[in-house]
């Protein structure tokens, strides 16, 4: 029986309905606009399902927004996200963003790029963005993303307390799309349990 990775599906359910606000935590400064959504997106390697991918359009230019959720680092992240970029580019024929969000605090610098070295020279480089989700738990808990309230219990050190559960509650139902609210209360229950 294949085991179900919850943060992944909660997180593509809030990619899906929320795409502004990962453009917004990645590229807080970029005047970035979504024009769209690439549903199921594989790539023709031995199968890989990326997260997610967004169309977006940075000024003329039409673009493609690929998120990569991670619960903590992996040694071969870098390498995957190379491939993948490569091979949304040759796949969708657009420039592709990169960007990966770790949703658990880390102790440790998280790299940011795939090296190839020669001699310890740095010959071939490919960057990506990181976002630190937990360095934004501050501003989901004061409203400022309600839509990521049900991040905010895997955000806090140990086991949440009422008050963490309380808060995110609070925030979901201030949802006013019936829809996408259910899908908020069952990200946040999935994430609680």
């Amino acid at each position: 029986m294949a085991t179900v990775n919850i943060f992944d599906r909660v997180l593509k359910i809030l990619a899906r309905n929320y795409p502004q606000r990962f453009l917004e935590l990645a590229m807080p400064h970029a005047s970035v606009e979504l024009i769209g959504t690439l549903e199921n997106v594989e790539l023709a390697l031995p199968e890989q399902r990326v997260d997610f991918v967004h169309q977006v359009l940075d000024g003329d230019t039409e673009k493609a927004l690929h998120l990569e959720f991670q619960v903590r680092h992996t040694t071969g992240l870098p390498r995957r996200l190379f491939e993948y970029s490569a091979m949304l580019t040759r796949q969708l024929g657009l420039p592709i963003i990169t960007v990966v969000l770790y949703l658990r605090p880390h102790r440790t610098e998280l790299p940011t790029a795939y090296e190839v070295t020669v001699g310890g020279v740095v010959v071939n480089r490919y960057e990506y963005l990181v976002v630190r989700l937990w360095e934004y738990a501050d501003k989901i808990a004061a409203g400022q993303w309600p839509e990521l309230a049900p991040l905010l219990v895997t955000m806090v050190e140990g086991k949440p307390d009422q008050e963490v559960l309380a808060r995110e509650r609070e925030l979901i139902l201030r949802e006013t799309d019936e829809a996408k609210r259910a899908d908020l209360l069952a990200c946040a229950v999935t994430l609680a349990a």
